[in-house]
């Protein structure tokens, strides 16, 4: 094997060579250390990248194996509990507190819907889900409809309201994220159920033909 080239190296005004790799240089323990640390701290940062990389990979999985289910068989397997891993320093996925705050802003403001907003809250409480959505009306003001539990595979069974009893996530034409800033509800580009995801817009093919378009 070829000797490693020598590193030039000036003092005063001449050039002096000096080993890199040789042990018996007067600076080759220091050397050695910078090597050494340098060496732990890409190890320490490779091994970061592979745990977000693995973190990542199954919480995409738990989504599309409808990770926010919350009336699954008992009689089947449990997830795993790292599943789609929620944020440091929270505990479950959930976003009752952003529905409950569309409600209260938007969907149910005012005095002359205490008593909805009321009942609407309650259930959205009593409610063993991490994620629910609300049903909007595609009417140009997005008439509030109901409030729905997202369950295994994007299967939503009413909470709250005058909306269908359940449906599926095919029969959703729009998805929507409540901007708490702007107190309104804004287009998602998605075509499925996400963590994002605060309200829908119901399809009009899914209800039934010849008759109003009651939701």
């Amino acid at each position: 094997r070829p000797a490693p080239p020598a590193a030039r190296r000036r003092s005063g005004g001449d050039v002096v060579e000096v080993d890199l790799f040789d042990d018996a240089a007067p600076d080759a323990a220091a050397r050695k250390q910078r090597m050494e640390r340098f060496q732990q701290m890409r190890e320490k940062r490779a091994r970061a990248m592979d745990e977000r990389r693995r973190l990542e990979k199954e919480h995409h999985a738990a989504l599309r194996a409808g990770g926010f289910a919350h009336n699954a068989d008992a009689s089947k397997p449990t997830p795993s509990k790292r599943a789609g891993p929620p944020p440091v320093g929270r505990g479950r996925l959930c976003n009752a507190k952003t529905l409950a705050n569309a409600l209260q802003q938007i969907c149910l403001a005012g005095p002359h819907c205490a008593d909805r907003l009321a009942a609407a809250l309650a259930s959205l409480k009593a409610s063993p889900a991490d994620h629910h959505v609300v049903v909007l009306k595609d009417d140009g003001v997005r008439t509030f409809r109901g409030v729905y539990a997202v369950g295994r595979g994007g299967a939503c069974e009413k909470i709250h309201g005058r909306g269908p009893a359940r449906f599926a996530e095919a029969d959703v034409a729009t998805f929507l994220k409540f901007n708490s800033a702007r107190r309104a509800f804004v287009k998602l580009p998605s075509r499925s159920f996400s963590l994002t995801t605060d309200a829908v817009m119901l399809s009009a093919s899914v209800l039934p033909k010849n008759k109003p378009v009651l939701y």
